[in-house]
């Protein structure tokens, strides 16, 4: 009888600064499959806008490191992003059976080190929301995990529009979580399409996924 495959070690790092609440248990879910070894947070937790979410980092297990970026927060720019890379580095360094990295963010600051990390035979998980992840960073990795609300939004809609031929701003508000005014927000944004259909009675005002926009793109092949 042959022996079961063990799960990939893999580790977690967070540049909080560029996350919102709630992302957390997702991204855990998502990433079930693997045996987490070690989860850390990075950001200038000074910033009362970070509260939330290094509260919610902590209660998950997550480490959170603290930058100092000057004498306000976010005024030397990147030093997350630096201490962040340094800590993946001296974490290769204590434990190289970790074999899958996963980085929660979308700067494309981390480009250089998705290459380093890949030519050291690690696989790179970015995970972001596909609003802000950097093209070339989403390229590089082997798997991209979208985070965030708007990662959901298109998730519903493309449900809906699959369930109904006759997708309306109405109907998309009684069937999901999505306000009217978020929808007008993703029809502005080119996330979201309208065209006028004709009816028995004349013309109906329907909304379609604009599956040619990136981040439909990004969510959708995930």
């Amino acid at each position: 009888m042959g022996t079961l495959q063990q799960p990939a070690k893999a580790a977690i790092f967070v540049d909080a600064e560029n996350q919102t609440e709630g992302i957390v248990i997702a991204l855990l879910q998502s990433l079930a499959h693997l045996n987490i070894v070690e989860c850390h947070a990075f950001a200038d937790w000074r910033n009362p806008r970070l509260t939330l979410i290094r509260q919610e980092l902590e209660r998950y297990g997550f480490q959170s490191h603290a930058v100092y970026s000057g004498e306000r927060p976010g005024e030397q720019k990147d030093q997350a992003d630096q201490a962040m890379a340094c800590a993946v580095r001296a974490l290769l360094w204590r434990r190289p059976e970790v074999e899958v990295i996963v980085l929660v963010t979308g700067d494309h600051y981390f480009v250089s080190l998705v290459k380093e990390l890949q030519r050291r035979g690690k696989t790179v998980y970015v995970a972001a929301s596909p609003m802000s992840v950097a093209q070339e960073l989403y390229a590089l990795a082997q798997q991209y995990l979208p985070l965030g609300q708007l990662a959901g939004w298109i998730r519903d809609l493309d449900v809906l529009e699959q369930r109904s031929r006759r997708l309306t701003l109405h109907f998309a508000t009684q069937r999901s979580s999505i306000s009217a005014e978020n929808l007008e927000r993703l029809i502005k944004c080119g996330i979201l399409q309208k065209k006028q259909c004709p009816t028995r009675n004349g013309f109906e005002e329907r909304i379609f996924l604009n599956r040619q926009a990136r981040q439909v793109q990004m969510v959708l092949s995930a």
